[in-house]
């Protein structure tokens, strides 16, 4: 999974292993893009409109500006 912030900046971003520990808790800044290669992750966003977020080599539907989005991501 990928995720790159597209904003000036981009409010909390989370990601987790579930039930288990918290890999990123925090801001991103425009251009910063983070890669994780779990199996499975948990991801809030507390603004989904300014990251762009691939996983599996597929991107995913940009969400709505200022909206929260929360999601799983599975490997394949």
């Amino acid at each position: 999974m990928r995720i790159e912030c597209v904003a000036e900046t981009c409010p909390l971003v989370t990601v987790r292993v579930p039930g288990g520990d918290v890999l990123q808790h925090r801001e991103m800044s425009r251009g910063e893009e983070v890669r994780y290669f779990e199996p499975e992750l948990d991801v809030v966003l507390s603004d989904a409109g300014t990251v762009r977020v691939t996983e599996n080599g597929v991107p995913r539907a940009q969400g709505a500006a200022g909206a929260r989005e929360a999601f799983t991501v599975r490997g394949r």
